[in-house]
């Protein structure tokens, strides 16, 4: 029976196995599939803007005549950030096609092979997409290619994120507190969090969608809780917040809310050393002000086979596209006795209003 490796990866992609991808972005990307919107990007750099205010309304007499000092206009901060470019090949050898296609199920045994290559390659891409948009710097360490400009690059109060200086635009100052690089972590309580949260609210109006963390430091804060103060809701799925998902996955939601905002896990969130001498950050995040920017791809119409997909659910259920990164798979020039293949995600994370989110730094966990 001939087979054609094109026609399973469209059948991999569409039907059999795209269900497994999302899930499997869905239990290894916590931040992406529950704190960050997805948008789709016009442009080869991602550019938006923030409003720095400035003016004040008043109180005026009957019958006010307007003067031209009465009009305000907000300053729009432009700001802009180059897309990161992740990337993991993978090939199938002729041997391995010769044999499957001598197997009585040569369709099947090709789209298995192939599948479990689309699983392990975007499994990698995965943990790398989510460990950056906690602590990727604008240049990976390996590589010095361009990167993700996380969240410990993005929620600053001093320094340049995007172009612009934070130090001089008050609106680009994120909440951030705790002792950096203080090289021991502090005791975290619970006048801590309730100072975080009293901050962003007093600065922005606002209150976080989520509080996320390491599980390491998510035991710290477990154990300020008395049992009267926990909401324990490992089970069911959490209620609708104001911009947050209406359903949680079991894998990030930690069964805790503080102040009446959900405490949710992720293993990428920054720790450093292990429990008993070790210390991690704590992010609070809304889901309304982080956006994940992607490109999707377009057939060259060079030859080439080209894929793509959108694997991530950002609504909540476990098998459940409501778009998210799109993943290209593209056919790459073969190298020697094999055929390779390539899969893609160029995103970059857009952090839209700092001074509504947060960080507190350094809890001993």
């Amino acid at each position: 029976m001939a087979i054609s490796l094109q026609t399973d990866i469209d059948v991999i992609l569409t039907t059999a196995f795209g269900p497994d991808l999302v899930r499997l972005w869905n239990r290894r990307a916590n931040l992406l599939a529950n704190c960050v919107k997805i948008e789709e990007g016009d442009f080869k750099q991602v550019f938006w803007a923030a409003s720095a205010p400035g003016g004040a309304a008043k109180a005026v007499a009957e019958g006010y005549q307007v003067q031209s000092s009465d009009f305000n206009i907000d300053t729009m901060v432009n700001l802009s950030l180059s897309r990161a470019q992740y990337l993991d090949p993978f090939s199938l050898s002729d041997t391995e096609i010769a044999v499957a296609a001598r197997s009585p199920l040569s369709p099947t045994k090709l789209i298995d092979m192939v599948a479990e290559r689309v699983f392990e390659s975007t499994t990698r891409i995965t943990d790398k997409i989510n460990q950056d948009m906690f602590s990727g710097t604008g240049t990976d360490l390996v590589t010095g290619a361009q990167n993700i400009v996380g969240l410990d690059s993005a929620l600053i109060t001093t320094g340049t994120y995007a172009g612009q200086n934070v130090g001089s635009i008050t609106s680009l100052q994120s909440n951030v507190s705790g002792s950096a690089d203080s090289g021991t972590g502090t005791a975290l309580t619970l006048a801590h969090m309730q100072s975080d949260l009293t901050n962003i609210k007093l600065r922005s109006d606002e209150k976080p969608d989520f509080i996320v963390m390491h599980p390491w430091v998510g035991s710290a804060v477990q154990a300020l809780f008395e049992t009267n103060r926990r909401i324990v809701n490992i089970d069911a799925p959490l209620t609708n917040y104001s911009s947050g998902p209406s359903r949680a996955f079991n894998g990030a939601d930690s069964g805790m809310s503080f102040m009446g905002v959900p405490i949710l896990y992720d293993k990428d969130a920054f720790v450093f050393g292990t429990p008993g001498d070790g210390y991690g950050h704590i992010y609070y995040l809304s889901k309304r002000h982080l956006a994940a920017d992607v490109m999707p791809h377009r057939n060259p119409m060079d030859g080439s086979n080209w894929e793509n997909e959108s694997f991530l659910s950002s609504g909540g259920a476990e098998d459940e596209m409501v778009g998210g990164p799109v993943v290209s798979i593209v056919s790459l020039a073969r190298l020697g006795l094999a055929a390779s293949f390539a899969v893609n995600v160029e995103v970059q994370l857009k952090v839209k209003r700092p001074l509504a989110l947060g960080r507190r730094l350094d809890v001993a966990i």
